[in-house]
């Protein structure tokens, strides 16, 4: 449960075991009760063939589909691509990375560089 997070840091877990139940899966790392809620509502707006309650079987974001597809749910929910459409420049790269995540800035210098180099090679 959140009883022993600050409110930055909360997950949405209401119940006990939610923490144990709900862990980080899939490539984004997908993580709490609110981050599963995210999945189901958003999941069907882009994938309208499947219907999965992940807080229900939240084991199903270890198979590769949904695997790989958690991140995309993740920048759409989160709007990143409004950031990433502002191009290749420190700002930008900077504003997708709070949205990533805001607490690692000691990283955004190598990410700005890791990124230039990516739009270099692609």
């Amino acid at each position: 449960m959140d009883k022993n997070r600050s409110k930055n840091a909360a997950l949405g877990n209401i119940h006990p075991g939610d923490g144990y139940k709900l862990i980080g899966r899939g490539l984004k790392q997908t993580t709490g009760r609110y981050n599963y809620g995210v999945m189901n509502r958003m999941y069907p707006k882009v994938w309208e063939d499947t219907n999965i309650d992940f807080l229900q079987t939240p084991e199903a974001l270890e198979k590769p589909i949904y695997a790989a597809r958690s991140p995309i749910v993740f920048w759409l929910d989160k709007e990143a691509y409004i950031a990433a459409d502002n191009g290749i420049n420190d700002d930008s790269i900077d504003s997708v990375s709070k949205i990533i995540n805001r607490y690692a800035t000691g990283s955004f210098a190598i990410r700005r560089k890791f990124v230039k180099q990516a739009a270099d090679i692609f």
